[in-house]
């Protein structure tokens, strides 16, 4: 049996959207689903699109394939600006316009199967020369220590430490002996900052999430909180402290993780900023997601492409 759709943007079987500022790449698996014996062949319909492997068979001993599937960026078309029909998926969020479209033909001897490939390639002007963070899939995943600008407090500052966390790094906030900062003025006017750069193509409410190593507060006149902000909003503290052997504990413990997050608006699409102000100094920010609907909840942050 033949299974093609003569629309390409309506497939009912699509990679998730390639970015042009991210350059992700995707995998397809070719599987058995009964006994036998199958030859395959995998025919890309356009000249930017690159495929791992083209031709195999698969048998009760390799009864699977992985594809990996990316895409030439020196010869794939800029984007048009026009409207489009749905992409059949909703695990992307960048708007419609600037796709160029194309399928990939996965043939044997009775079937042929059309798999979507989209791919985001508006050549934005603004972003030719952009070294902050973009969105991808409606988040920004960034990891702690690749920040665009840090400024030191009055009594502290954020130092880099290697070899711990998710992404093998770590921002802290030292010296221990630095002064807890209680009211939202004194953070913004004594506390150091870390500020990072990003892009996103969506607007709207979104969730600030923080991934820090799980620690407990040193004494009772100390927690374990930073404050963060988009633009010009007023900082909004997240703590990370747990009390006792509770279940939130035992989870941190079991993960290597603490994960906390605040609301905050993207007022348009473009450029922004976040900030990370530290609160009690020892916290230990290892990956910040900023989700603006598209996070499919995983037990690790999404990895960071650029």
């Amino acid at each position: 049996m033949e299974v093609n759709d003569n629309v390409i943007n309506s497939f009912a079987d699509v990679l998730p959207v390639f970015n042009a500022y991210t350059h992700n790449r995707y995998f397809i698996d070719v599987f058995l689903k009964g006994d036998g014996k199958i030859n395959w062949k995998a025919v890309a319909n356009a000249d930017w699109i690159k495929i791992t492997k083209t031709v195999g068979a698969i048998n009760h001993k390799l009864p699977e394939e992985r594809i990996w599937v990316s895409v030439d960026w020196d010869k794939v078309p800029v984007g048009k600006n026009k409207k489009e029909a749905p992409l059949g998926h909703d695990y992307q969020l960048i708007p419609p316009g600037y796709k160029v479209n194309s399928s990939i033909d996965f043939v044997t001897a009775d079937t042929t199967i059309s798999i979507g490939i989209s791919v985001f390639n508006p050549k934005l002007k603004e972003l030719k020369y952009y070294k902050g963070h973009i969105e991808d899939k409606g988040f920004v995943s960034i990891n702690a220590e690749n920040y665009s600008l840090k400024k030191a407090g009055k009594q502290a500052d954020w130092q880099t430490h290697e070899g711990i966390g998710y992404s093998g790094k770590v921002v802290t906030a030292l010296p221990r002996s630095a002064d807890s900062q209680f009211h939202l003025q004194s953070i913004v006017n004594n506390s150091p900052v870390l500020e990072y750069d990003f892009y996103t193509f969506n607007f709207g409410e979104a969730q600030v999430y923080l991934q820090a190593i799980p620690t407990h507060a040193p004494n009772s006149d100390r927690g374990v909180r930073c404050a963060v902000a988009i633009d010009d909003a007023d900082p909004v503290v997240v703590d990370f402290q747990t009390l006792g052997r509770s279940e939130e504990w035992m989870q941190n413990v079991l993960r290597n993780a603490s994960v906390q997050s605040v609301p905050q608006i993207v007022n348009k699409a473009g450029k922004h900023r976040l900030k990370i102000w530290m609160v009690d100094p020892g916290v230990m920010i290892d990956q910040i997601l900023i989700d603006l609907g598209g996070w499919k909840k995983s037990y690790a942050f999404p990895r960071v492409q650029r």
